[in-house]
């Protein structure tokens, strides 16, 4: 599980030089329709790509394609889960083809898609 945090939402948003409103400010957020302060989308694929790395730890996994589809937004205080399925292992290329879906505490879909990883073994 992951939490969105203040420090994580004000950290990206320096990072990436990322600072609209809707990140920034809870009260320009609920004036463009959310109920409180967002995290950034892309922010939401680095998370992904963390879950990969740590799940694929000792198969030194390279992601190669993401694919995402944006559902709703990750709210300041939301606990994140993220729930990896693999689709197809291509033998002959070490590529794996996994779905992923990046769900909140209550069980909405925040994002998902398919995620093409190189890797050095099969998954198992």
């Amino acid at each position: 599980m992951f939490k969105v945090t203040e420090d994580l939402i004000n950290n990206y948003a320096s990072l990436f030089n990322d600072f609209n409103n809707i990140h920034i400010s809870e009260e320009a957020a609920i004036r463009a329709g959310f109920k409180n302060r967002i995290l950034h989308g892309t922010a939401l694929l680095g998370i992904l790509s963390s879950k990969i790395a740590s799940k694929y730890q000792e198969l030194d996994p390279v992601i190669l394609k993401i694919s995402p589809s944006f559902k709703n937004p990750a709210y300041l205080g939301d606990k994140l889960t993220i729930k990896l399925n693999l689709i197809k292992t291509y033998k002959l290329t070490n590529l794996h083809s996994l779905y992923f879906e990046i769900l909140n505490q209550d069980e909405l879909v925040l994002s998902k898609g398919d995620v093409t990883v190189k890797i050095k073994d099969k998954v198992q």
